[in-house]
């Protein structure tokens, strides 16, 4: 952030979930992006290309260790041509989480 000139971003995100050994560094990854929330670096934090399940497990997490953090974005794929959040359970996990 030094570099960019700024005391902290609006969104800090994960852009991809951890996949094979990563798997199990995405809690990880979760609690520091609610850390740097907490310490002021940030105003949210987010995630991109989360599935209905790891999203909901991922809040619940949140909720868990870090009271008053939420996902506030997950970015996906979606457009008029793909749809699939729709059906898929992403928009619905959105939709219900915790504010």
């Amino acid at each position: 952030m030094r570099r960019l000139g700024l005391k902290k971003v609006g969104l800090y995100m994960i852009h991809w979930p951890g996949f094979l050994v990563q798997t199990f560094a995405n809690d990880e990854f979760l609690r520091g992006l609610a850390l740097s929330k907490q310490l002021g670096l940030c105003d949210a934090v987010g995630v991109s290309n989360f599935n209905a399940e790891r999203l909901r497990r991922s809040q619940e997490l949140l909720a868990r260790e870090f009271p008053g953090t939420s996902i506030a974005a997950n970015q996906v794929q979606y457009s008029l041509l793909y749809r699939a959040p729709e059906n898929n359970g992403v928009l619905d996990a959105c939709r219900h989480a915790p504010p």
